[in-house]
């Protein structure tokens, strides 16, 4: 399925820019078509810091499995940094 990118440009045009930078530019070439993913770990607060101020949603998939330490860091740190984290819940039990 033939895209209508040309990746070697876009990666030309990436190769010298800062990761704020490349944010950006994904968002230009992107627009709404852009997600981000964040694992609510410790070392995962980079992306949605980066972000903040942009309009990519930042997606936290809940497992239902995860330690409270991560459900901790991601109300009282990541949502506080960037208010576009959207919490995907596992499904109710039948």
């Amino acid at each position: 399925m033939e895209s209508g990118l040309n990746i070697d440009k876009i990666n030309r045009m990436m190769k010298d820019l800062d990761a704020p930078g490349r944010i950006g530019l994904a968002c230009d070439i992107f627009k709404h078509r852009i997600v981000l993913t964040t694992s609510g770990g410790t070392t995962s607060a980079i992306l949605p810091y980066m972000t903040r101020g942009s309009a990519i949603p930042v997606i936290f998939i809940d497992t239902g499995f995860y330690p409270h330490q991560t459900y901790d860091m991601v109300r009282n740190h990541l949502q506080p940094i960037n208010p576009r984290i959207i919490c995907y819940p596992p499904p109710e039990p039948r």
